[in-house]
């Protein structure tokens, strides 16, 4: 049985940070190579080089770790999709949107198999779901932002943003997934140019009609 604890800690002091830390690095090996429900906070302790009071200190219990670990790649994912640029009139519009798939692409290089834990932990467990629900709507806004930015210019052939995102991020996000966990061997330049091209023919109007749009 743990120790009974009333509440975790944050660390603030550098020992601290760095044992809070081996204790996600550790996580984040055994889950992705163990699973979430073939690993137990002894083990993440042990593999940590931590007691199992110091893990209990910190984490409530392994699936708080585990959120933790989603929080992580979670702004791992906003540093890959946020696009930078402040003038999106100027900017090369398709160049933009296979940066963003590219991107997509290949943050699901960084830990693939927690990316595939979390759907299915999601299915049986609600405070999972619900992190992945709130991520999903930053992302949805994030994207609608460029899209009515835009829009505003006259760029955009669609109208109705809110399901053009939304089609945006399926369309991605289920095409991503074919790539990296699907076992047939596909060549994941040519899909990503391909699924720019397609999406870039669904959002914008071409040039020569921009004024006329």
């Amino acid at each position: 049985m743990p120790p009974k604890r009333s509440a975790t800690r944050e660390p603030r002091q550098t020992r601290s940070m760095q044992t809070k830390q081996q204790i996600l690095a550790a996580g984040t090996k055994l889950f992705t190579e163990k699973g979430f429900h073939q690993t137990n906070s002894n083990e993440i302790a042990k593999a940590a080089g931590v007691a199992v009071g110091s893990f209990y200190a910190y984490f409530k219990d392994k699936k708080t770790l585990f959120i933790e670990i989603m929080k992580v790649h979670y702004e791992e994912q906003f540093r890959f999709i946020e696009l930078p640029e402040e003038n999106l009139a100027g900017v090369d519009r398709r160049a933009m949107i296979h940066r963003l798939i590219k991107s997509l692409a290949e943050l699901h290089n960084i830990a693939p198999e927690i990316h595939q834990e979390q759907y299915y932990l999601a299915h049986t467990d609600a405070d999972i779901q619900a992190l992945i629900d709130e991520w999903d709507q930053a992302a949805h806004a994030l994207i609608l932002s460029y899209l009515q930015r835009w829009l505003a210019d006259g760029y955009l052939r669609v109208k109705d943003l809110d399901t053009a995102v939304r089609l945006f991020g399926t369309t991605v996000e289920e095409n991503i997934h074919a790539l990296k966990f699907s076992k047939a061997e596909v060549n994941e330049t040519r899909v990503i140019n391909e699924l720019t091209d397609m999406l870039c023919r669904y959002l914008f109007v071409e040039e020569k009609n921009k004024k006329s749009a």
